[in-house]
């Protein structure tokens, strides 16, 4: 309904809002969505852990700089709001060798 060319991102922070997130992400993945929406990296690494293999988008950003590793050894997206955050996923991601 929302036309070809736009993406939705489920938000499934809060165990998806007590409806399971593992559950709930393969669910949403299996329907074809691309990128989803955590609150924490916490979540973000047990939703990644359990297999599921989309874009994982992280809501919180306060923590960006002290976690930079774990947001590239997971794949995931971190949502930045300052240049020293960007700085710290960037350095990481060279020193793990990807982009």
């Amino acid at each position: 309904m929302a036309g070809d060319h736009v993406i939705i991102m489920p938000a499934v922070k809060a165990n998806a809002y007590g409806h399971g997130v593992i559950m709930a992400c393969k669910a949403l993945e299996e329907a074809g969505a691309s990128v989803l929406a955590v609150g924490n990296i916490d979540e973000a690494i047990h939703v990644r852990k359990a297999g599921v293999k989309c874009r994982i988008v992280i809501f919180a950003s306060n923590l960006v700089k002290e976690v930079a590793d774990l947001y590239v050894k997971y794949d995931l997206t971190p949502t930045v709001m300052y240049d020293f955050q960007a700085k710290a996923i960037s350095d990481a991601a060279t020193a793990a060798g990807k982009k």
